[in-house]
Formats: C-alpha cells, sequence, structure tokens
C-alpha cells in the first residue's frame, strides 16, 4: 500500500525558482504515491510536460544523484508516480515543458 502525503505548491513558489523542500514521515510503508498537477505560468494546467525523477542518496558527503525515470503529465496537467521510501534518500523532480 502506499502512502499519500499533499502539499500544494503556489505559482510564486514555483516561479521563484528557488529549491521548494518538503519533508514528510511516513511509518512501516516501502512507497508512497507522489501525485500533483503542473500548471503553465498563468495558472492553465499543462498537459504533456516531462517530469524527471532523480533519486538523490544523502549517505554520501557529496550526495550521489541518480535519474530513475521520466513521467509526463495528462491531458488535465495531473501526473502520478509511485516511488520508494529509502532512509536519507531524497527526490528531485524537474519540469520541462511540452515544445
Amino acid at each position: 500500500m502506499c502512502a499519500v502525503a499533499r502539499k500544494f505548491l503556489t505559482g510564486y513558489e514555483l516561479e521563484k525558482n528557488e529549491t521548494i523542500e518538503l519533508n514528510f514521515c511516513f511509518s512501516k510503508e516501502k512507497y508512497f504515491l507522489l501525485t500533483g498537477i503542473v500548471f503553465n505560468p498563468i495558472g492553465e494546467p499543462l498537459p504533456s510536460a516531462a517530469l524527471e525523477i532523480t533519486l538523490i542518496n544523502g549517505n554520501y558527503n557529496p550526495p550521489l544523484e541518480n535519474n530513475i525515470g521520466v513521467t509526463f503529465s495528462q491531458p488535465d496537467g495531473s501526473y502520478g508516480i509511485s516511488l520508494p521510501l529509502k532512509s536519507k534518500y531524497f527526490y528531485r523532480i524537474t519540469v520541462y515543458s511540452p515544445g
């Protein structure tokens, strides 16, 4: 079973071009479901955006990074991906607009 956490990021937060760090604690779960909606700068859902998922291993200094995959937003801008929970590991999601 997947654990679910929800945090909405505003367009302002994304436009600042800063790293947004979200911390969630899940107990006894091996995977979690990351879902969201991609919006364009004027607030409309963005279909066919590519979301690149990078796993960052914090057990090393500097951390090791491994690209684990890409998913795409649906026609309504929504996306979802199941990711494994790992101690001292983090994920970076990089979004690319279509076209």
